[in-house]
């Protein structure tokens, strides 16, 4: 799964701010690839929260955990569960990856209270790093 530079900039904005956010794909792999890539474009910081990139049914109910988190969750219909998750966990920064059509991704955003966007001169930086990976 790819993720369009806009959706991983509001991802990048999320961790940042600490919030939880839960990936959801098709496959394990693509899960662990997405939550990897997103945790890189941390650097130099270090994500502090819970890390599981590829949630077990069994421990759905770290999603109520009141710690920011980086989960992902394999779905059949990444965009359905997605957004039902959103809808269920008000607190949580829930994205699709890996859409079938070119910016198939989806990023949800309930969480409240609502992100702040990185500062000018941090997103152009974070832009540029971006671009020459």
């Amino acid at each position: 799964p790819t993720l369009s530079m806009t959706r991983l900039l509001l991802l990048c904005e999320a961790a940042l701010q600490e919030r939880s956010v839960v990936l959801v794909a098709r496959s394990p792999l693509g899960l662990t690839s997405a939550a990897e890539g997103l945790l890189h474009c941390l650097a130099p910081l270090q994500w502090a929260g819970g890390y599981l990139p590829v949630l077990p049914d069994c421990l759905a109910d770290m999603l109520h955990a009141p710690v920011p988190l980086l989960f992902g969750v394999v779905s059949a219909d990444p965009e359905a569960d997605a957004a039902r998750m959103s809808e269920e966990h008000r607190d949580l920064v829930v994205a699709a990856v890996g859409g079938e059509a070119a910016g198939g991704e989806r990023v949800f955003f309930p969480p409240d209270p609502p992100l702040l966007p990185l500062p000018s001169r941090s997103r152009r930086q974070l832009v540029w790093a971006l671009g020459e990976a």
